[in-house]
């Protein structure tokens, strides 16, 4: 009907059909669909028998076993973390219901959709939709709960906005790969999040420097407040240490640092802000950190406080500048700050592949590159 041609469906591991295929295709006039079906991973039977993603990105492996060559014992990524918190939150809220859009190996929940299938709902590649069914779910009186990769979420913007947030619905979304994605590529940089979640209404948008923080979040997720956003990061984190529980105070910033100075005040986002305070602590270094947990919407209360620092570092090693560290500038601005603003995120440019590492250092948002540029403040 649409005036295609089409023709097999070929065997794609077979040379010879499909050489007989494209010459039989270069033959006709008019558009023509050629037809291969082929086994992933072919040739490799770890990989042909996969059956729920694993190969579909791997790290590099033994090839006899099949078996990661890197481990980090002791160690659980952010996002197995939060899996393991949405299972806690599936069995504790009968509401609740996991949606994801083809990222469910990535995130870590194979184990929550194994034990709550009647719960879980899995899109494939379609986040405009999954999205738009989270909206109509929570004006039905469920509570979802979105995991979706930061770049993906880009795909949803307009649904995010007109069918979750316009609606002012109850939601959880998990933000994963928010951050830097090293080698991944240009297209998987998940730290442009910040800026464009922060132009919707309705919308919280955190990030956890501790388990103990993030378990709290989530909790508070589900008290309210509206589309709740946790950005997740793909870091590590200690798999046994379990951090005594927190109580967070709705939008309110963490003062960590107990400085009795007014010289100097860090503002630091994310996993990172714990590392910049144990390397002062370990250096002797007098000066105030601040975990914001909260990074949208802003309250100018928590920034009256600061007027009185004579220097401000806003540290975020997880969104460009144009995120979280622009919001600060325009809040300290609109009340007339007068100090040494010093902003420190990643440039608003699309970020070519790297080692993680390498690439934060490139951007001097290594926390001990942020504890160097403290100390040359405070030699002043």
């Amino acid at each position: 009907n649409m005036g295609f041609s089409y023709i097999g469906p070929y065997d794609g591991h077979d040379i010879a059909k499909i050489e007989k295929a494209l010459r039989k295709a270069k033959m006709t006039y008019k558009p023509i669909v050629v037809h291969l079906r082929t086994i992933k991973g072919k040739g490799y039977p770890y990989s042909e028998n996969d059956q729920i993603g694993y190969w579909h990105h791997a790290s590099p492996f033994h090839i006899g076993t099949g078996r990661p060559k890197s481990t980090h014992p002791g160690l659980m990524s952010w996002s197995h973390y939060f899996a393991d918190l949405t299972m806690k939150m599936m069995e504790s809220h009968e509401k609740a219901r996991l949606l994801v859009a083809a990222t469910l190996k990535g995130a870590g929940l194979e184990k929550v959709f194994a034990l709550k299938p009647d719960k879980c709902l899995d899109f494939g590649i379609a986040e405009e939709h999954t999205l738009t069914f989270a909206g109509g779910l929570a004006l039905n009186g469920y509570h979802p709960i979105v995991s979706i990769y930061s770049t993906f979420l880009q795909r949803a913007y307009d649904q995010l906005f007109h069918d979750c947030a316009r609606m002012n619905v109850n939601m959880t979304i998990l933000l994963d790969r928010a951050c830097l994605d090293g080698k991944t590529g240009d297209t998987h940089q998940g730290v442009y999040d910040e800026a464009y979640l922060k132009s919707i209404p309705n919308t919280v948008v955190t990030m956890a420097s501790d388990k103990a923080i993030g378990e709290a979040l989530y909790a508070q997720s589900f008290e309210g407040h509206g589309v709740f956003v946790i950005r997740i990061p793909r870091e590590l984190v200690e798999e046994r240490h379990e951090p005594p529980m927190v109580n967070l105070s709705f939008l309110r910033y963490r003062y960590e640092g107990n400085s009795r100075s007014k010289k100097l005040a860090v503002i630091a986002v994310g996993p990172r802000e714990k590392e910049l305070l144990a390397l002062a602590k370990k250096n002797y270094l007098d000066f105030e950190i601040i975990d914001p947990v909260y990074l949208y919407p802003l309250q100018k209360d928590n920034l009256i406080p600061l007027m009185s620092y004579q220097n401000i570092i806003v540290y975020d090693a997880y969104g460009t500048v144009e995120g979280f560290a622009s919001t600060i500038s325009s809040g300290l601005g609109e009340l007339g700050y007068r100090g040494n603003l010093v902003l420190r995120a990643i440039p608003n440019e699309i970020i070519p592949q790297n080692e993680y590492e390498k690439q934060l250092g490139e951007f001097g948002l290594l926390p001990k590159q942020i504890l160097s540029l403290a100390k040359e403040i405070l030699e002043k």
